[in-house]
Order: C-alpha cells, then structure tokens, then sequence
C-alpha cells in the first residue's frame, strides 16, 4: 500500500516534529521498563494548498468526483474561496483547485443538494452573512456559487433534511446575531428566504442530529460567548420548539460540537470542545433527547475542532481534537463504556489547526485524519497505522524492501529535487529523530558501509 507516491504538483513538507505523548502511571515508574504500545497514527504530511495568504479555516472530506476515495475541501478565509484537493487513491492529493464564495468563508459542508447523486457544497460565509452554494457537475467540478443571505456573522452550516420532504435543507450558525438560520430546499437545490431561530450568545459551531430519538433532526449550537450549548427540538415538519440550553463550563468558550453514540446505548450523545478549558465536554443522552452534566477531559492546549471515529478498531467511538497552541493534535480512546483516556498527541506540522475531519484516505481500512492548519496556509494528513500495511523495512526509503544506497539517494532526491515522497514516510525516518532530512541519507550509508548502527524508525 503506498501511502505517499508522489508530491502531485503541491509542495510537500513534512512535518518538523513527531510527537506522541503516553499517559505515565506510579506503576510506570520503576526499575524495569516497559515498552510503550505504537503509535496510533504516523508521521503528518503537510500540503500547502496554494498561496500564503489561504488561511484555511475548515476541512471537510467527501467523494465529490465519484471514484470512491475521500477528497479534501478546505474553507479559505484569506481568499474567499474553496479549495478542492483530489485524492489519487493512495491518500496523496492532487493540486487545489479554487471556487469562490463569499468573503471569509469558515466553514464548508458536502452533501447532495439536488438529488442528482453527487456531492454539492455549501460554505458559511462570516462577513457577507450569506451562505454560497455550489453544485457538482458529477465530475468533482463545480458550478459558480449562488449565495442565500442568512443571520449575521455564519459561523458554520450544516446540511439536513429538517422539514422531512426528502431533500436536504441548509442551516447555519450566526454568531453576531446569535441565531440559528434555516435555508429550506424546494428540491432541486435552490432554497427558500432564510428563516431564524434563536440560538443563543455568539453561536459558533451548528451541527444537526436525531437528539430525542423520533427519527427527526433537530437543530444543536455551540454558544461560544454563553458558555453553553442549545439544543432546539424539531416537531418533524421543520419548525421548532423553544431553545434549551446546558453549561459547558465557565468560561469555556466551546467552539466545535458534534454527536456520537460514545456508551452504546443507540442514541446520540454530544460532544463539545472547550477551547479556553482545553477540554471537550460529553454529555450523555438518556434516550428521550434528555441530556444531564456534562463529563470532561483534558484535550490540548488551545482544542478548537473536533471529530470522532473508531481510531483504534475496536466497535467504539473515539474522539480527535485539534489544538491551536501547540499545533498537534489529540486521540481520546473510548474505553467501550464512554469513558476515554489520552492515546497521544501527534504533531500536524503546521500552524494553528482550527478544524480536523476523519476519513479512510489511503483505502485500508481505518480512519485517517486530515487537517486545517490556518496560520501556515496548509493541511495536514496523519495516516492511522492500525492495519497492516505498516510493516515496512526501516530504512527503505524507495520501498523495494531492501536498505542500500538507492534509499540514501531517494531520501536526498526527496528532500532537496523535488522526488517523490517514501512509502510510508517513516521509512526514511532511518535516525528515528521525527524528521527527514540529510541525516537520514547519511544515517543509511554509516549503517550499510561504515559498520553503524541499523535504522530505528520511530
């Protein structure tokens, strides 16, 4: 399985830093060592996407170009636009193309907006206060936007069937006017004047899901100057009971909120991350959509995004944040019963990751991260090593299973002409120092013609 073939016309970094964190027990501490379980994910592959001014807020995967791999879209803040990052099928990706939308998109949400079996967009945009959508030609290529105005300063939409007619309807987030605004479909994917309910104080993050269990969608926000979230129950017909709202601490200022059965119990809890408690927040559903005190744990310095999934394989589900302050991001590891523990931190190689998602990029099976990092106008991709395919020779750079000169040469055409990236990248990690780099290539040629020692991979 080739993870990473070639650089595809984006400028490939790899990240600086290799940082994986295990919790340490009294017990760990002794006068016997015990060697500390492998790293989840690996090394992060870094893309700029296209100018040094991107600023990319958000990142979202979908199959927009039908081939049945995951592509990357990213919301640009700097730029105005999306970027449409094509996999090739081995998890690399192919250069952005860009669409423009309104001014400071910060978020963007796929779904098929018109019924025609692709994946539309739509991005919510913070300074026009209007919400681009943007259809598929089928092909992965798009149509000029068309924008719908909504309530003042989207923060982020979300795409639902909220009036149960069997299209997707579009609501968003309004942070300044503390609202969420609803965009119904008439079915073609044109949509209806927007239609406002309140959400409450700085209304960041929405997200869209069956709380109360009566198979309709209802409308949930993360309030990040209430330190609250608010849940508003859908009556099934796309109209809406009077808001509720539930602490996430003080001063908590929550920014993403998304939903999972984390205590399987087949109904849908929620999650929040805590971005000045470095946390996220759970709280647990009773089945009826009642929801109690919330249950925290710690995150990273500066978590803002957040998703989840079943990192590790085991049928449960786990969490991932992004941490803004130390750049790198967060695994919390589902015990089976809700409960969580840290599993690492794993640098993304960029600056300021604001938002992540989750999808199998590279086609094996498991669940790959990918990620926004707004400050150095890049995204990162963070492969998970739970299947198989990472029994790869240490040191063998070009991936012809043997460690010779030819890596030494392939390490050094990678770094400095432009060549094509190691498959994996942490095959050329020959020093085990969490980058790749000249010392590599030197690394491999003291172990293969001076006597040295052999390669240690991390």
């Amino acid at each position: 399985m080739a993870l990473l073939s070639k650089a595809c016309g984006i400028q490939l970094i790899i990240a600086s830093m290799f940082a994986v964190i295990f919790p340490v027990s009294a017990e760990d501490i002794g006068t016997s060592a015990t060697a500390a379980p492998d790293p989840l994910f690996g090394m992060a592959t870094v893309y700029t996407i296209y100018a040094a001014s991107t600023f990319p807020w958000f990142i979202s995967a979908a199959d927009l170009d039908g081939d049945a791999d995951f592509d990357l879209i990213t919301a640009n803040g700097g730029t105005n636009d999306v970027s449409i990052m094509k996999n090739n099928g081995d998890g690399t990706f192919a250069g952005a193309v860009n669409y423009a939308v309104g001014t400071y998109p910060g978020c963007v949400f796929s779904a098929d907006l018109d019924g025609d079996g692709d994946k539309d967009l739509a991005t919510a945009n913070r300074t026009t206060d209007n919400v681009s959508v943007l259809m598929n030609n089928g092909d992965g290529t798009f149509a000029t936007s068309v924008d719908y105005g909504v309530g003042d300063n989207p923060y982020s939409v979300f795409a639902a069937d909220l009036d149960g007619d069997g299209d997707l309807d579009l609501a968003a987030s309004c942070s300044s006017s503390d609202q969420f605004s609803l965009l119904f479909n008439y079915g073609d994917g044109t949509f209806a004047s927007v239609v406002n309910y309140w959400a409450g104080d700085g209304a960041r993050c929405i997200h869209c899901a069956d709380i109360n269990g009566d198979s309709y969608p209802d409308l949930t926000s993360s309030n990040f100057l209430g330190y609250n979230i608010a849940i508003a129950l859908n009556f099934g017909d796309g109209t809406f009971a009077s808001t509720s709202y539930y602490s996430t601490g003080s001063n908590s200022y929550p920014s993403a909120i998304f939903s999972a059965d984390l205590d399987k119990d087949s109904d849908l809890d929620l999650v929040v991350v805590n971005t000045n408690l470095d946390d996220i927040a759970i709280f647990f559903n009773d089945g009826s959509g009642a929801i109690g005190t919330p249950v925290h744990y710690p995150a990273g310095d500066g978590a803002y995004g957040g998703c989840s999934a079943d990192f590790d394989g085991d049928g449960d589900i786990d969490i991932a944040t992004s941490n803004r302050m130390p750049d790198d991001v967060t695994i919390l590891l589902n015990n089976g019963t809700g409960a969580f523990v840290s599993e690492g931190a794993y640098s993304t190689g960029g600056l300021t990751p604001y938002s992540l998602c989750s999808a199998d990029f590279d086609g094996d099976g498991d669940f790959d991260l990918a990620v926004a990092n707004s400050d150095s106008h890049t995204f990162s991709v963070i492969f998970n090593q739970s299947g198989p395919y990472q029994n790869f020779v240490c040191g063998d750079a070009n991936g012809n299973g043997t460690v010779n000169i030819l890596d030494a040469t392939f390490i050094i055409s990678y770094r400095f002409k432009g060549g094509p990236a190691p498959n994996p990248v942490e095959a050329a990690d020959a020093n085990g120092n969490g980058t790749i780099n000249i010392l590599d290539a030197t690394y491999i040629i003291s172990y293969r013609f001076k006597g040295g020692p052999a390669p240690i991979c991390p």
